[in-house]
């Protein structure tokens, strides 16, 4: 895939979210490929030389073939029309807090946000829901309420300016939102147990940071339940995605819905502002220098419970370790 990706020049944050490895695996292979001489950089972008060219001939591999990688999220959205709350949810997301590194925030764009609510809406879990949102600095909480389809949206968020401004928000709109200061890591209310027909979440990408949220989620839903996440490749080897499934799995969950490369983290005002203190700088930056692609994607997972779900982590358990950085985590300061 990387071969038929530099088939023309791309910087390296182009050609991140054009292929399927983590950023530690990208970063080797493209490494043993310049080292080899099959692979070259001109003025920031990777290219193939004449024997890079060669190797692709060989393996059969031709010009990538344009069309599927910019359309791919489409479908979804042109089912339904939410631009009224959409032009309100720009209004009021330009108003947001300040981003903050120590929590590993960083939001997605707000088409992004309303591709997903859109999808929510097709599987039928907007109308008539109580939904519980688990990290909300995207301000979904927001765009759901919004709509006036939920019954209820609560918000559980460990940052306390988010949950002041969804709050006051709330009331100056007078909608359907709740948001409470909650740290995943401590126990989770008795009131909060099997209150939800769906959560969502965008889970910390660490196998702790994971089964915890997954837990919390599936320690809110009601019987039957349906749960949607994002989780990427960049900071998620096959093997985490294997034990994610095996975890869904044990929980009594099963994956009814995939979008690949389904939402995408803008860099400017966002995650690009504390990206020098990340892996992926150390890594990258000799290559090219800012970012010229906003380059950090994620899949979104669709989950339902088959009966009762069964968190992993017990509703009064506590997990005060760190749950942020593993050896994968190359965009988490």
């Amino acid at each position: 895939m990387i071969l038929r990706e530099l088939s023309r020049p791309r910087s390296i944050w182009e050609l991140i979210p054009r292929q399927d490895s983590h950023l530690e695996e990208l970063h080797s292979i493209v490494g043993e490929l310049l080292k080899q001489g099959y692979l070259e950089v001109k003025e920031g972008k990777l290219s193939l030389t004449p024997k890079g060219r060669d190797l692709a001939r060989d393996l059969g591999i031709s010009h990538r073939r344009e069309g599927f990688f910019e359309t791919a999220r489409t479908r979804c959205v042109t089912l339904v029309s939410f631009l009224p709350e959409m032009k309100i949810y720009e209004m009021i997301a330009s108003r947001r807090p300040p981003i903050r590194a120590e929590f590993d925030q960083g939001y997605m764009r707000p088409k992004d946000v309303f591709f997903r609510l859109v999808v929510m809406y097709e599987r039928g879990d907007l109308e008539g829901a109580e939904i519980a949102v688990l990290g909300d600095d995207d301000l979904l909480g927001i765009a759901l309420a919004l709509t006036g389809l939920p019954r209820k949206v609560e918000v559980f968020e460990v940052d306390e300016n988010i949950v002041e401004f969804e709050n006051r928000i709330a009331r100056q709109r007078d909608l359907k939102l709740e948001a409470h200061v909650y740290d995943f890591r401590r126990k989770l209310d008795g009131r909060w147990l099997s209150g939800f027909d769906t959560f969502v979440t965008d889970p910390v990408e660490t196998i702790h940071g994971l089964k915890l949220t997954f837990s919390r989620g599936a320690a809110m839903l009601r019987d039957g339940g349906s749960g949607y996440f994002g989780l990427t490749r960049l900071e998620s080897s096959l093997a985490k995605w294997r034990e994610v499934q095996r975890m869904l799995n044990e929980m009594n969950f099963a994956i009814t819905d995939l979008y690949p490369n389904f939402s995408v983290y803008p860099l400017e005002g966002n995650i690009g502002s504390y990206l020098e203190s990340c892996e992926v700088y150390r890594a990258f930056s000799s290559l090219s220098w800012p970012p010229d692609a906003d380059f950090y994607t994620s899949h979104l997972y669709r989950i339902e419970a088959v009966g009762r779900p069964k968190p992993l982590v017990a509703p009064d358990e506590e997990m005060m370790e760190d749950i942020l950085h593993d050896e994968e985590s190359w965009v988490t300061p």
